[in-house]
């Protein structure tokens, strides 16, 4: 039967019920003309089926294959699974795997094609899914895009009660889930969900991946008052009394960790492998609330001034909720503080909440009673200026800068000027400069009264820096086949670094192998580079030079121009 082109489809929708019932009037015809043969003829053996080829057929090719459950291999039946054009995606086709578990998508096009799958109680992912990366069905000429083999991870739940410390449900409490893992190439620990306990202290997460995780619980006793604190001495007699009544009530509860520590280094992770249900319970046992107490400058009005605290909890800096009490005596003391290690900014704003001067910052250990900071020996903002300039005319806009600190966790953006000018105050501290204009790149950096090693810019208190910045344009890309033993490789992480990855971690580009071998990797700044292929990389830290040393020696030299579009091949790596 010839097939319909869809162009008459389009025009004629008529023709494809035509088409069908033309094929099923050959079927019945076919059906007679079989029973009307004599028995010889009838009941001759069929001959052997031929091998299944990727053959074009009238209209395209074929893309099938099993999903199966990540953990035990056994086939899934009713999952969703879809192919769609990756250069158009609103071309996609979905239909449902069968009771093995396969799936046949017929009549494709050649091209390139991405291949999800979800299913109820089991994550929704691309093929060979890893980060925000996967690989992609080729489907053409000499393309074997058949019995692909889909592994489908089950979600895990984790779920439990948090009592206080008489076994009273706490709710409202905030339940976070952080999960350690290799993030863009570093080992680091972010936070994947939050939710809330309800009346019953009951909390549910689901929709888990498999991997390590640590559980963070943050609640305020439901009882909890603070103290009062009064800028009258005629009134404080009175206020001391009330204060010894209610000193028992001016409690918190400490951030809290699973197994139910308070110090984040003892912490214990959960490992989760996908599929199951777990329980988790944690006790919260309040503390009583401890004070912070910065003493002003003498002659300085405390009007318009604000202090604010904050703590880093697996490296992300979190701010801390606090309440001011201004004393008659030129202090700013804070109330409702637990024990631990703090970064205390104070800050002076004048008249319509515009900054006066630039925050002061501290390191204050709480531990007992009432800690006291001199506002005078705390470490001020680094004021740093700049200027961008482009040989190619006029910066486009909006556009800026931005300024990430060396943990990730924290950054900063500044706003170019018509001019291309910017100025910005900074924490002491080493920050990774990034170009923020629209099609361009930082071509050229170098700074005058700070360190700069690479993109890494490291300020100390006192510096008076100044960047220059030059801004080019004209991207590169690098595409290749990754191969192993000369056949394509697909799946294996391909990465080029730049020459000096310890300074430069925002020059790296990456990409997945698709099903042919093939990658792209695209928006290459200009320079000189190492490419790589990993088999099973993407379980690595990549980014941290320690670990790249040891592919070093295979890797391939690439030097990228402006405006480059190279072809380069390169060997795939094992661990």
């Amino acid at each position: 039967m010839i097939a319909t082109p869809r162009k008459w489809v389009k025009l004629f929708p008529g023709c494809l019920h035509l088409s069908r019932v033309l094929s099923e009037m050959a079927v019945a015809f076919t059906v007679i003309a079989l029973i009307a043969m004599p028995p010889g003829i009838a009941q001759q053996p069929p001959t052997a089926p031929a091998r299944a080829t990727n053959r074009p057929a009238a209209s395209g090719y074929r893309i099938t294959g099993k999903v199966v459950d990540a953990h035990s291999g056994a086939p899934l039946s009713r999952c969703s699974v879809q192919i769609a054009d990756v250069k158009e995606r609103t071309q996609s086709r979905t239909l449902i795997s069968g009771d093995d578990g396969s799936f046949a998508f017929n009549d494709v096009p050649p091209g390139k094609y991405s291949l999800t799958a979800q299913r109820r109680g089991y994550l929704t992912q691309a093929y060979e899914e890893h980060d925000d990366f996967s690989t992609a069905i080729a489907v053409g000429p000499s393309l074997e895009p058949e019995n692909l083999v889909f592994q489908l991870t089950a979600e895990a739940v984790l779920a439990g009660t948090i009592v206080d410390e008489a076994g009273d449900p706490v709710r409202g409490a905030q339940i976070r889930l952080f999960e350690d893992q290799d993030n863009s190439g570093r080992r680091s620990t972010v936070q994947r969900q939050a939710v809330m306990s309800d009346d019953r202290g009951a909390y549910e997460i689901a929709g888990i991946k498999p991997g390590a995780y640590f559980l963070v619980v943050t609640a305020r006793p439901w009882y909890a008052q603070r103290l009062q604190r009064t800028t009258s001495g005629a009134q404080e007699d009175q206020a001391n009394s009330e204060a010894s009544e209610s000193q028992a009530l001016d409690v918190a509860y400490p951030t809290t960790f699973y197994p139910g520590v308070t110090d984040e280094d003892s912490a214990t992770p959960i490992p989760v492998k996908g599929g199951e249900r777990l329980e988790a319970n944690l006790t919260l046992s309040p503390q009583q609330a401890l004070r912070l107490r910065v003493n002003l400058p003498s002659g300085e009005s405390r009007r318009g001034t604000s202090v604010m605290l904050s703590q880093s909890l697996f490296g992300q800096v979190e701010p801390s909720p606090t309440q001011m009490t201004f004393g008659p005596d030129g202090t700013v003391e804070v109330d409702g503080i637990l024990p631990g290690h703090y970064d205390v900014a104070v800050s002076r704003f004048g008249g319509e909440g515009q900054r006066a001067s630039d925050p002061k910052h501290f390191e204050a250990d709480v531990s007992g009673g009432a800690t006291e900071l001199a506002e005078d020996t705390g470490i001020g903002e680094v004021s740093l200026t700049g200027k961008v300039a482009s040989g190619t005319g006029k910066l486009p806009s909006p556009a800026g800068i931005s300024f990430r600190s060396s943990h990730g966790h924290r950054q900063e953006f500044a706003a170019l000027s018509d001019a291309g000018e910017f100025t910005i105050s900074l924490q002491p501290g080493t920050y990774e400069v990034i170009g923020n204009v629209t099609g361009m790149y930082i071509a050229g950096l170098t700074a005058n009264g700070a360190s700069l090693t690479g993109r890494m810019l490291t300020l100390k208190a006192g510096d008076t820096p100044k960047l220059t910045i030059i801004a080019g344009s004209g991207e590169g890309e690098v595409e290749g086949v990754a191969l192993r033993s000369g056949k394509p490789a697909s799946a294996v992480l391909v990465l080029l670094a730049p020459l000096d990855p310890k300074n430069n971690e925002i020059l790296f580009r990456r990409d997945q192998s698709d099903s042919d071998g093939t990658f792209d990797l695209q928006n290459v700044v200009p320079g000189h580079y190492r490419l790589l292929a990993i088999e099973k990389g993407w379980e690595l830290e990549w980014a941290n030079p320690a670990v790249l040393e040891a592919f070093w020696a295979k890797s391939v030299p690439v030097e990228v121009k402006p405006g480059d579009h190279l072809k380069q091949p390169v060997e795939v790596q094992s661990r």
